[in-house]
């Protein structure tokens, strides 16, 4: 399978995967890459295997991803950051609709600078030293739960859900544990036919010493997206004299339309979306469509919902201030509070279907931040929806 990525970080990139299986599908490899499109630097290579012989699935996964940062100018910032990942475990089936996951793993971080000038500049920056390299244990467990029939391409009727939590212990002494709980459940109601209500609740939170983020706002795979400037501690700040591996843990919460990525963020996130989908010309026909454009296009209408948050939860009183830290240089520090309602949200309606082989989206947004309503907005984006 070969297709599209728009990575927040990295931009457009190539996805490709391959899968083999032995006749009966007792045995399974899988493996696949995502590299950026324009200097190959960035991207993910994975390789997995599973064992399906028995009633128990075993499974072997091997990750490595890559960021390469390559901004040219002034500060001539080139870094890369790198993690390693490998994973062993197995998979409980417990019904035909739910299973239990246990994965230990092992997994390192590798930060390097790139710059000689900053590294000379700066002898706590070298280009890897013991300091800028982490090794971490843990595991993975999860709750899965799925009883969904497809009743058309992008088009489900039933329930799903995972209950996950990771574990990372810091093996190299410098007390980096974090831990990891995120809930994700989804519901497709049927209203008539295949006129869909889509519903889902995301919420992840991290907790421990070296606390990861979430970027709250956009799409995934957002073609002309656009990130919020947090200012100082803005977790997407990269610079020559900041060692910012964080980022191979931040995860970006969507969908939240009509605002860009990273509007908010924190330890914590929250998000609810619903979904009104009515794929017209396979709803009003009674006879098999030929065209794949007209038979995969749907018209939906939605709402999003969410906050992320550092501390107090934004449904607790005095929750809602937000605060951006900056530091334009010669030892000047300036932090900026706006206090206002810490949920942000949207609405409006967009179309979708297949065209060359590709599912494309496309959605009017209207966001609500502190009770006001924005202009609208237009989100052009590649893949299935949740």
């Amino acid at each position: 399978m070969t297709s599209f990525a728009i990575d927040p970080i990295r931009g457009f990139s190539i996805l490709m995967e391959s899968e083999i299986s032995d006749i009966l599908e007792n045995h399974r490899m899988t493996g696949g890459f995502v590299a950026n499109t324009t200097n190959f630097k960035s991207g993910d290579i994975f390789i997995k295997y599973d064992y399906l012989k028995y009633w128990m699935d075993f499974h072997l996964k091997l990750d490595r991803n890559v960021y390469y940062i390559d901004r040219p100018g002034e500060d001539d910032l080139r870094q890369k950051y790198i993690l390693n990942k490998v994973e062993l475990g197995a998979s409980l089936p417990i019904t035909n609709t739910f299973r239990f996951e246990l994965f230990p793993f092992l997994a390192s971080t590798e930060f390097r600078n790139l710059q000689y000038k900053s590294i000379s500049n700066a002898p706590n920056i070298p280009p890897l030293a013991e300091d800028n390299l982490r090794v971490y244990g843990g595991f993975r467990s999860a709750f899965v739960m799925d009883n969904t029939i497809e009743r058309g391409f992008n088009i489900y009727q039933g329930s799903r859900g995972i209950i996950e939590y990771k574990s990372f212990r810091d093996l190299t002494g410098q007390n980096k544990h974090f831990n990891n709980l995120e809930v994700d459940l989804r519901h497709y109601q049927k209203i008539h036919r295949e006129f869909t209500l889509a519903t889902r609740v995301f919420y992840g939170t991290y907790w421990g010493n070296n606390k990861q983020n979430y970027l709250l706002g956009g799409m995934q795979n957002w073609i002309f997206n656009k990130a919020e400037d947090q200012g100082a501690e803005d977790p997407l700040r990269f610079e020559n004299d900041l060692d910012n591996s964080s980022i191979l843990f931040t995860k970006f919460v969507t969908n939240l339309r009509g605002f860009d990525y990273n509007e908010v963020f924190g330890h914590s996130s929250l998000v609810f979306n619903a979904e009104l989908r009515l794929p017209v010309f396979r709803y009003f026909s009674r006879s098999p469509i030929s065209s794949n454009f007209l038979r995969n296009f749907q018209i939906i209408g939605f709402y999003d919902i969410g906050s992320a948050w550092k501390g107090k939860p934004p449904f607790v009183r005095g929750a809602g201030a937000q605060t951006k830290k900056y530091e334009p240089g010669n030892g000047f520090v300036a932090e900026i509070s706006n206090f206002r309602n810490p949920w942000l949200a949207s609405y409006g309606a967009g179309v979708r279907t297949v065209i060359l082989g590709y599912y494309l989206k496309v959605d009017m947004a209207k966001p609500i931040r502190d009770f006001e309503i924005g202009d609208a907005r237009f989100h052009f984006t590649l893949g299935l929806d949740f």
